[in-house]
């Protein structure tokens, strides 16, 4: 069991409080699977073993598992019973849209906490070892971008762009993390284009700034790939306030 975390499943036995009793027979199966580092398609206990050992009804239970299958942490199956899934990054992007409606959290907000996982992507790209997985891995998105007919396939080629290099930086959390920002980032994309629907250049110059970016990864620059990125954002969207990311823009060549 994690050190620091009050575990509702502990030793085979948990004890719930009487309020919210099928949450918190989910949170002592989530605290279950963590503590038995159960990976997807392993198998939990049969529902009857689990409100024995939570002291709850089998009906509670049965309400946290389906509570859990809808996250997609936990899947049903006859024959089978109830096994670990494997949640997508979908579950995190309707979270988002819904808090985004909700909250009005604007575009711009989302923009300046992706600039900093952006940047974070491009300075561990340009950092891989292997120089030919850093010079290939942008190649398809960048040939895609060229050969847009339209600002949808364009859009499309822009966030596989982004995913190949969260991707080729190694790090699972960043690459979960843009996935699920992907509506949002898709919906964001448009209105950074409408704002500069006026400019002809405006697809020339974002080929560009990936282009920038692709070759200072490509040559493991780290300082370059950051500098580019923070330039691309900085010059998409010159209303934004994008904190750190800022100052090294402005003074890029």
């Amino acid at each position: 069991m994690r050190r620091g975390r009050t575990s509702l499943y502990t030793r085979g036995v948990a004890t719930l409080p009487r309020s919210s009793l099928s949450d918190q027979a989910a949170e002592a199966i989530l605290v279950l699977i963590d503590d038995e580092r159960l990976g997807a398609g392993d198998p939990v206990p049969p529902a009857g073993e689990l409100a024995r050992r939570f002291g709850v009804s089998v009906v509670v239970v049965r309400e946290a598992i389906a509570a859990l299958a809808g996250r997609g942490i936990l899947v049903r199956s006859q024959g089978r019973g109830t096994v670990v899934g494997r949640p997508g990054a979908e579950i995190l992007d309707s979270i988002l849209r819904v808090r985004m409606r909700q909250d009005g959290i604007a575009v711009d907000e989302f923009q300046q906490c992706r600039a900093a996982l952006e940047a974070q992507s491009a300075a561990l790209a340009a950092s891989v070892d292997d120089a030919t997985a850093r010079a290939t891995a942008l190649s398809p998105a960048l040939d895609a971008m060229r050969a847009a007919q339209s600002l949808d396939a364009f859009r499309e080629a822009d966030l596989d762009f982004h995913l190949a290099l969260a991707q080729l930086a190694g790090n699972h959390a960043l690459v979960l993390l843009l996935e699920a920002l992907n509506t949002v980032v898709s919906h964001s994309l448009g209105q950074l284009w409408r704002r500069v629907a006026g400019r002809a250049d405006a697809l020339r110059r974002t080929v560009g700034h990936h282009q920038r970016i692709a070759d200072a990864v490509a040559a493991g620059d780290r300082d370059a790939a950051v500098r580019a990125m923070a330039v691309h954002f900085l010059e998409s969207a010159p209303d934004v306030d994008y904190g750190i990311l800022t100052p090294p823009a402005r003074a890029a060549p």
